[in-house]
């Protein structure tokens, strides 16, 4: 699927100050938008996000034992619990959702990461994307 996201390309001044709820009939400087349309796709996203996953300290077994063990959170709630960026935490969520589904995770996974998840003696979890249990 791509989305259309737009982009600022230009800024112009002055409109009536009255608009922001201030004065009558004077002008300030504002900004009025010219856009053009940049294809954008979701894969996109998740790479820009993995980019910043990488660049952040390693996650510790303990971080992705908790990721693991308790779909039910949503990402904020658990990104306070372990200290970790939302975004971060839906990248690797998506990285385990690839994992279990059997196709390449493009990198998105610590060696560590996948390691747990290859041990056949670790307890089953469920998916936090498509709820199956694996």
């Amino acid at each position: 699927m791509i989305v259309l996201i737009e982009n600022i390309v230009d800024l112009t001044p002055f409109v009536p100050l009255s608009l922001k709820g201030e004065g009558e009939g004077e002008v300030l400087p504002h900004a009025l938008y010219k856009t053009r349309q940049t294809p954008y796709t979701k894969f996109e996203s998740v790479k820009k996000e993995v980019s910043k996953v990488a660049q952040e300290r390693p996650w510790t077994e303990c971080e992705f034992t908790a990721l693991l063990y308790r779909p039910e959170l949503d990402h904020e709630s658990l990104a306070q619990i372990i200290g970790r960026r939302p975004g971060a935490i839906g990248v690797v969520r998506e990285g385990v959702h690839r994992f279990h589904m059997g196709k390449e995770n493009h990198g998105i996974l610590a060696q560590m990461m996948v390691r747990l998840l290859e041990d056949k003696n670790r307890l089953h979890t469920q998916c936090w994307k498509c709820k199956e249990w694996f």
